[in-house]
C-alpha cells in the first residue's frame, strides 16, 4: 500500500520534500509525523504514542532519519540497480497482487501505475478515495474489507 520499487527514476516532489525534511532533523517524532499526514481521521493519543514507542530518544532515531537517503533517486544511486533486477524478476512471477492505494498521498501519490506494471497478475486498481500515505490508518477497516473480499472470504 502506497509504496514503490524505486529504481533511480524521479519519485516525485512529495518524496523529495520528505527527504529534505528528514535530512534537517536531529530528532524524529514518528507519531506526530503519521498524524500530520493523515487525511481521514485523527489518531488517538495511545496510537500516536505507539508510533513513538520504538524511537524513545535520538539514539534510536538514526535509522528512521537516514531511511529517505537510502531510497534510490538517481540511476547511479546505491540500490537502484538491485531494484531494477528485482522488478525484472517480479515481472516473471505469477503472484496475485492487490495494490490498495490512497489517492490523497502527498508522498508517493503518483507511483501506483509504476508499481502496477511490475506484476503480471495484479488486481484491478483499488483506489481508497481520500486516504493518504498511511492508508492503514486513514482507512484500515475499508482496506481490510477489500483484502478479505479479494482473498475470497467475503467476511
Amino acid at each position: 500500500m502506497n509504496t514503490g520499487m524505486p529504481d533511480g527514476r524521479a519519485i516525485g516532489e512529495g518524496f523529495m520534500q520528505w527527504r529534505r525534511y528528514a535530512q534537517r532533523q536531529q530528532q524524529l517524532d514518528a507519531g506526530g509525523i503519521v498524524q500530520s499526514v493523515l487525511k481521514m481521521r485523527k489518531l488517538t493519543d495511545a496510537e500516536v504514542d505507539a508510533y513513538r514507542a520504538p524511537f524513545p530518544s535520538s539514539d534510536y532515531q538514526s535509522g528512521a532519519l537516514s531511511f529517505p537517503r537510502l531510497v534510490p533517486i538517481r540511476p547511479d544511486h546505491p540500490g537502484a540497480f538491485e531494484n531494477r533486477i528485482a522488478s525484472q524478476r517480479l515481472r516473471r512471477l505469477e503472484l496475485p497482487v492487490l495494490l490498495p492505494w490512497g489517492d490523497a498521498d502527498p508522498v508517493l501519490g503518483k507511483l501506483e501505475p509504476d508499481l502496477r506494471v511490475i506484476f503480471r497478475n495484479v488486481a484491478p486498481p483499488l483506489v481508497i478515495h481520500g486516504a493518504g500515505h498511511f492508508i492503514q490508518e486513514d482507512a484500515g477497516e475499508e482496506v481490510a474489507g477489500h483484502i478479505r473480499t479479494w482473498l475470497g472470504t467475503g467476511r
